[in-house]
């Protein structure tokens, strides 16, 4: 969601790359918050010791993704930055 809000929909300028890399990090990190505030609401509710196994395990899958979707941004990031500048040595 975070990423469709920041997403440009406009020319790809240096702003714009930046803007949509930060979002999908700051998504990530959401989603990340949201799976171990989900664990800490079942240890406070006193839920059943598999089920938040459960929850622990999904919460771990969930962080090892969202990893590899930042590093992922930071690639897509670079390569936007570089198709920047080599567009603008081309318009020169």
């Amino acid at each position: 969601m975070v990423s469709a809000v920041f997403n440009s929909y406009g020319p790809l300028t240096e702003e714009s790359a930046i803007r949509m890399a930060f979002a999908t990090v700051v998504g990530q990190v959401l989603a990340v918050l949201s799976g171990f505030a989900v664990i800490g609401l079942a240890v406070k509710r006193r839920y059943d010791i598999p089920k938040i196994v459960l929850l622990a395990v999904v919460a771990v899958v969930i962080t090892v993704n969202a990893f590899a979707v930042a590093g992922s941004a930071g690639g897509l990031l670079l390569s936007r930055l570089d198709l920047i500048a080599e567009t603008n040595l081309l318009n020169q």
